[in-house]
């Protein structure tokens, strides 16, 4: 079966990137804001992996990030955060909430292609343990 990517991203140039670099491997959903990301989530089986971008810590996104982290249909999704902010004390933060990978833009596509493919792969490992455990 075909693992889904949920894009959450305001710029529609970005959006085209992304969507781009991911249809070819991956079903492909996009969001333009956190409301229309829950949406998607909720009803489209939910996605196998975010990728979102984060300009700050007051960003509508940073909310919804912490919000994946905490939730307990959600928080086992894995998160690419994509940041243009060269703060540090920001990517600790988002770490810290639970995005399984930061990457300040511009980026490289194939790396962030490779990267995905391992957060994904390592997720179904995961879920496979649970299952085989429990």
């Amino acid at each position: 079966m075909r693992k889904s990517i949920l894009i959450i991203e305001d710029s529609k140039a970005m959006n085209y990137v992304l969507t781009t670099v991911f249809r070819k491997d991956f079903d492909v959903f996009t969001a333009r804001n956190y409301a229309e990301a829950f949406y998607q989530l909720r009803s489209k089986d939910m996605a196998d992996l975010v990728i979102m971008n984060i300009p700050d810590d007051k960003s509508e996104n940073y909310m919804f990030l912490a919000h994946l982290s905490s939730s307990s249909l959600f928080y086992d999704i894995p998160v690419v955060v994509l940041s243009d902010s060269k703060d540090s004390l920001l990517s600790n933060k988002i770490k810290a909430l639970g995005a399984s990978l930061f990457l300040n833009t511009p980026f490289d596509p194939v790396r962030l292609s490779e990267k995905v493919k391992e957060l994904i792969v390592k997720t179904e490992s995961r879920q496979f343990m649970k299952v085989t455990q429990g």
